[in-house]
């Protein structure tokens, strides 16, 4: 049964399933670029004692109108290209392998109207010998063109496909003297794709008239708000509405420059979609800001702004002039509220529709104007720090309960512009002025979003050394549909299901990209009444996988839990498994990678048999991949009680003692609940190490996680962006002076 559903997931994904929105007239026309967009830039090494190809994003400088968060950023997952079967022939002086592309945005590629065909081009921008000598080129191109440099040989791919889709398989043959045993490859990417037509280099000035009929104070249903940032190049632009199957709609372009797009996104009414668009736009280096289109209420707008936002965007030509507290101030009000004194207004010692919240220092604007806009807030009142900041009191439309502010507390925390977003307790604004550090003396204590001062609390429970479970964690579960009419294998992530020991935040996520399957060479044979498939596993984790210590094998798993026909009858079974194991059922036939896979690495190819009978016509295949890794070894369910006494040395820090952060630690919190598997592979997926934490009375608390960085806070930036992306992260953030010491 819970097989059934995940393939049934993958027939219904691909049936629209909002047909309401539409823009009220036509957005106008980007200009089309020479060369379309470039979703990929790889370098590949092909060995000759490997019939293995290895390739790694390029982390060379971008070449001139190539965007560098293309280039640079493997998080920006556009595409992927599948090279596999490598083959030398040492008479022809060839070397030879099979390589197709698999499309990962939510429009199609290799078309600008889903009907016409202008293909993807595959450029070999880079082509050279890297052991022995000899001259190495591409025998076999289908043409060749001015991409980044004159004469450049390309591969075309001349079809469009699908979102999620693969395209067909291509013959990439090199002329290669024998006298070489390396050699080093460099390819774009390059297509066409929809939004390419509609989104333009800065937002249009354009509205839809059925916004107004819409009710103030919720959110604009099936729409999206999206600021890029200033380095964003059209390409980027486009990319990131691909990204998402977005439509642009609307906008508001903005005086001092940049703006806001609107994007309507396919969405069920309920906002699920939503959130996932908004996630994988918040994941891409060239998104400022991803989020809800609030519809605010008058009281929201500054009154010299003469109207509701629901018909004019709010302009900012009343900042400084204090008529009101509304949200488009840059600095808090040195203001408390009266009717904070009255008890309905209290649940205990906690304000009911209150929130506390410090942004970053340095914070724009339009950021302040959007956190607070992202949760329906309204300023009621905040304190201003010594420092020139502060802290706003924002109260949010709810029911009054504990759940509703929470919601919205955990909404603003995800935000990169947010320091700290916390209930309103007792005493506010007072209780503000401490929290946010105006008179800051000494470091680190435990963070303040999530202080304690209970002095018996137990932290003995968070000291004790990580029990493994009893089958390794599961990276990625999978369905995956296999039809005799395809010579491509079509895999989707499995959804929700009930299985003991199988977590909801590794089968829903497409975020939580931990391991990458990937099958090549489907094969039917009628005689023998076999499908065959050769596949391989990638690590996407920054630590090893089928290791706990780096070098000790403990091999990768891929357990087939279900195999079954869905077209034809006939029993479909597993042929050649390399054993038989009970892990969500008794007797699941697995397939065992036994060797270790370096970051970013690849697994060898195994070669998968399927017995079907050749009355079948299709047949659905669900899949777990499970594996060891070095942070199960020293993660725990709840934090140690510890912290390095390297925290107090000066050379730890980046600056002064007030505005300066840790160098290499990020400081982790987890959402309640989550399981011992998953936080141990969020600190794998950023490859760090528990170096300390703050255990609370009540239960969690907060990890200091170190991890590489130079010193300048780069690589802990990229290491934070990651965690964020990930279900299970409540919060990550720099750990500064303020943050463990209030």
């Amino acid at each position: 049964m819970i097989a059934a559903v995940g393939c049934l997931v993958i027939a219904l994904a691909c049936q629209d399933v909002d047909r309401t929105l539409g823009p009220a007239k036509a957005p106008p026309k980007a200009t089309v670029a020479a060369s379309p967009p470039v979703l990929l830039s790889l370098t590949c090494t092909l060995e000759l004692s490997s019939t293995t190809i290895s390739c790694k994003p390029e982390m060379r400088s971008p070449a001139a109108a190539m965007s560098a968060s293309v280039i640079y950023d493997s998080t920006a997952g556009y595409a992927v290209f599948f090279p596999y079967n490598l083959v030398k022939d040492t008479v022809a002086h060839t070397w030879a392998f099979t390589a197709h592309v698999q499309n990962l945005l939510k429009q199609s590629i290799g078309t600008l109207n889903g009907t016409t065909v202008t293909g993807v081009k595959a450029f070999v921008t880079d082509l050279h010998a890297t052991s022995s000598t000899g001259s190495v080129s591409v025998a076999n191109a289908d043409g060749s063109g001015n991409f980044t440099a004159p004469n450049q040989p390309y591969f075309n791919y001349n079809q469009f496909v699908a979102p999620s889709g693969y395209s067909g398989n291509k013959l990439w043959k090199f002329n290669v003297p024998n006298a070489v045993t390396a050699v080093s490859m460099s390819i774009l990417i390059s297509t066409d794709f929809p939004a390419e037509q509609s989104v333009a280099i800065t937002p249009p000035s354009l509205r839809p008239l059925w916004f107004d009929t819409l009710s103030a104070g919720g959110f604009v249903p099936r729409v999206v708000t999206v600021i890029f940032q200033s380095f964003a190049t059209l390409a980027d632009r486009q990319l990131a509405v691909a990204f998402v199957g977005g439509t642009l709609i609307g906008g508001t372009p903005l005086s001092m420059g940049e703006g806001f797009y609107h994007l309507s996104i396919p969405d069920s009414g309920q906002g699920v979609q939503i959130d996932s668009a908004i996630a994988r736009l918040s994941r891409l280096p060239q998104v400022a800001v991803a989020s809800r289109l609030p519809l605010l209420t008058g009281q929201q707008v500054n009154p010299s702004d003469r109207t509701t936002l629901r018909q004019q965007p709010p302009s900012i030509d009343s900042l400084g002039t204090k008529n009101n507290l509304a949200f488009e101030q840059i600095s808090p009000p040195d203001t408390e509220p009266s009717w904070f004194s009255a008890d309905s207004n209290w649940n205990g010692s906690q304000m009911k529709r209150v929130i506390s919240l410090v942004f970053k220092s340095g914070t724009t604007l339009a950021d302040r104007q959007l956190a607070i806009a992202y949760v329906g807030g309204t300023i009621v009142g905040g304190v201003q720090g010594d420092d020139g900041e502060g802290g706003y009191l924002v109260s949010i439309a709810s029911d009054g309960s504990v759940s509703a502010l929470t919601a919205a507390i955990n909404r603003l925390s995800s935000l990169p512009q947010v320091d700290f977003a916390v209930e309103t307790a007792r005493g506010a604004p007072n209780s503000l002025e401490s929290v946010h550090g105006a008179k800051r003396t000494s470091r680190p204590h435990s963070p303040a979003f999530v202080s304690d001062s209970d002095p018996n609390r137990d932290s003995s429970r968070a000291s004790s050394t990580a029990r493994l479970a009893a089958s390794p964690p599961v990276l990625l579960s999978l369905t995956c549909m296999l039809a005799r009419a395809s010579t491509v294998i079509s895999c989707q992530p499995a959804r929700p299901r009930s299985a003991a020991g199988v977590r909801a935040s590794v089968i829903q996520g497409d975020t939580a990209a931990y391991a990458s399957f990937l099958s090549h060479g489907f094969v039917k044979d009628t005689v023998a009444r076999t499908w065959t498939f050769a596949a391989n596993v990638r690590n996407l984790l920054e630590q090893s996988i089928g290791t706990l210590n780096g070098t000790t094998v403990t091999g990768v798993k891929v357990i087939v839990t279900d195999v079954r026909a869905t077209a034809g009858k006939g029993t479909v079974s597993v042929a050649n498994a390399d054993g038989i194991g009970n892990f969500t059922v008794p007797n699941q036939p697995h397939f065992n990678y036994n060797q270790v896979v370096a970051p970013s690495g690849y697994s060898v190819n195994k070669l998968w048999k399927l017995n079907v009978p050749n009355t079948v016509t299709s047949v659905c295949m669900s899949i777990l991949i499970s594996t060891h890794f070095p942070a199960e070894q020293n993660v725990t369910a709840l934090p140690p009680a510890t912290r390095p006494a390297w925290f107090n040395d000066d050379s730890s820090w980046t600056g002064p003692q007030h505005d300066d952060f840790l160098k290499r630690v990020i400081t982790l919190w987890f959402r309640e609940g989550t399981t011992l598997q998953d936080r141990q592979l969020a600190i794998a997926y950023v490859n760090g190490t528990v170096v300390g934490g703050e255990p609370l009375s009540s239960g969690d608390g907060v990890y200091y996680v170190k991890v590489g960085d130079d010193g300048s806070g780069t690589q802990l930036g990229v290491a934070i962006s990651r965690l964020k992306r990930l279900p299970q992260v409540e919060v990550a953030a720099l750990t500064s002076a303020g943050s463990p010491g209030s």
